[in-house]
């Protein structure tokens, strides 16, 4: 169906930036964005994308489908938050890649799936005002696209113009040492030369 390879487009598209991002220096990841750093920001899309995926195959697999939550405030959804995010904040950047992977594999097994009925499919979510299947699949695409462009914002302005090729080395080996001992030296060049390209986008 052609609605649903868009939909599975613009999750791979999403995929990617947030993959890309992961592979800054950490010192990059721990910038704020006003109450959160990029890390927490990307923990927060992930357990988004994994609970929106949650709430929409347990709304297709029963009539009338119960939920242990209910965001009915402001404060309940900043709490829920602050427990996901609480519950990945000590994954490594290469845990949280791998989690990502799996998620999209999930997600695109699911869109494969689902017919024109099944985006049609109304209920109530674990929030206030009903819902169908194909806003929830919108939903989380806007949400997480939201949260790319804040954190895109803030590494532009962020990333010092003289940031070097060393610099970024030296991140890496303070950061991801454990990596770098499995890489050859001509591995490990070519992984911090992609990593300046990358930031070299971001400054752009």
């Amino acid at each position: 169906m052609e609605k649903n390879k868009r939909f599975i487009e613009e999750i791979k598209k999403t995929h990617d930036e947030i993959l890309k991002i992961l592979e800054l220096p950490s010192s990059v990841l721990r910038k704020s964005i006003k109450n959160w750093s990029i890390k927490e920001a990307i923990i927060h899309i992930i357990s988004w994308r994994e609970e929106e995926l949650r709430i929409i195959k347990k709304a297709l697999n029963e009539q009338n489908p119960e939920w242990n939550y209910f965001l009915k405030s402001q404060k309940d959804i900043d709490d829920w938050n602050k427990k996901e995010i609480e519950k990945r904040i000590n994954k490594t950047k290469k845990e949280l890649r791998k989690e990502l992977e799996k998620l999209l594999k999930e997600w695109i097994n699911f869109l494969k799936k689902i017919n024109e009925r099944d985006l049609k499919r109304k209920f109530q979510p674990p929030w206030e005002g009903e819902t169908t299947i194909e806003e929830c699949i919108k939903v989380e695409i806007e949400h997480t696209k939201e949260h790319l462009n804040k954190i895109k914002n803030v590494i532009k302005k962020s990333v010092p113009p003289d940031l070097s090729l060393r610099d970024i080395y030296k991140e890496i080996k303070e950061q991801e040492i454990k990596e770098l001992k499995k890489m050859t030296v001509e591995e490990s060049v070519k992984l911090t030369e992609m990593l300046l390209r990358e930031v070299s986008k971001w400054k752009k």
